[in-house]
């Protein structure tokens, strides 16, 4: 009786290790760095530029080669920047920074302003190739 519990045992422990998904992570972007606390210099962010295949986050850059990965909350999106007619930065006073809970706002062709909030911000290296170009250039 003790060896058909444990037989038990083990056959659901395995059936629960398989639901859970055991397959390895699928692997980090290669684009994605370090993250940091602020983009400072804020007055000189000069483009944005979509991420694809991801809706909550926007590309910064500043400069010629400096670009960060800022992931937004609110009531914002991606296509909220692909029609823009405005694009504000609101932030801290004095700061001179781009922050955690700093505020984009997105104004579209009508009166309302999206607020998106920033939740965080990474390095991003723009020359590095997207994950699914890594992936197609693996030999088999």
């Amino acid at each position: 009786m003790k060896n058909a519990i444990l037989c038990c045992v083990a056959f659901i422990a395995s059936a629960g290790a398989a639901l859970a998904g055991d397959e390895p992570a699928a692997a980090p972007d290669p684009r994605l760095g370090p993250e940091v606390n602020r983009i400072c210099f804020a007055r000189n962010i000069d483009g944005w530029k979509e991420i694809k295949g991801d809706e909550r986050a926007v590309l910064l850059g500043t400069g010629v080669n400096n670009w960060y990965r800022v992931e937004l909350a609110g009531a914002c999106r991606y296509r909220d920047f692909r029609f823009a007619s405005t694009i504000g930065i609101e932030s801290r006073p004095g700061g001179g920074c781009v922050t955690r809970g700093d505020v984009i706002l997105v104004e579209g062709g009508g009166r309302y302003a999206h607020r998106c909030f920033i939740t965080k911000i990474n390095e991003w290296d723009d020359k590095a190739p997207a994950p699914e170009e890594a992936a197609a250039a693996k030999p088999d």
